[in-house]
């Protein structure tokens, strides 16, 4: 599950990934703004419920874990994701702060993924 949250969390967090699959992407290559966030607080909240899964983590990187959940379902909210374009939604300060937690998260797991192993792992499918 780290790897799955490296990928779902660093899609999350790069805008340069956002802003290349997402404002300047074909119809094929484009990548919903949903489902990034959908993938990333999924699979946090299953780490979270899952005690096998959760096993693997330190108190701290469970409470980092928690604190991303919250912050993107609180910053969320307010976002009107079915009328905005992806430039749009870049430029709020919401969504900014939900790239943000994804990197806090990120830095707190101990894992980091560049836009090169990013779209590496797209061309293979998402987890």
């Amino acid at each position: 599950m780290r790897n799955a949250l490296r990928f779902a969390l660093g899609r999350l967090a790069s805008l340069e990934y956002q802003r290349a699959f997402g404002v300047g992407a074909t119809k094929d290559e484009l990548v919903l703004f949903y489902e990034l966030l959908d993938s990333a607080t999924n699979k946090a909240e299953v780490t979270l419920a899952q005690p096998i899964l959760s096993r693997g983590y330190t108190s701290a990187e469970l409470c980092a874990l928690r604190e991303f959940v919250q912050v993107a379902n609180e910053a969320a909210e307010p976002i009107p994701m079915g009328s905005l374009s992806w430039a749009d939604l870049i430029a709020t300060s919401e969504w900014n702060a939900i790239r943000l937690a994804a990197q806090r998260t990120l830095d707190a797991l101990g894992l980091n993924v560049t836009l090169q192993e990013l779209i590496a792992h797209d061309n293979k499918g998402f987890e």
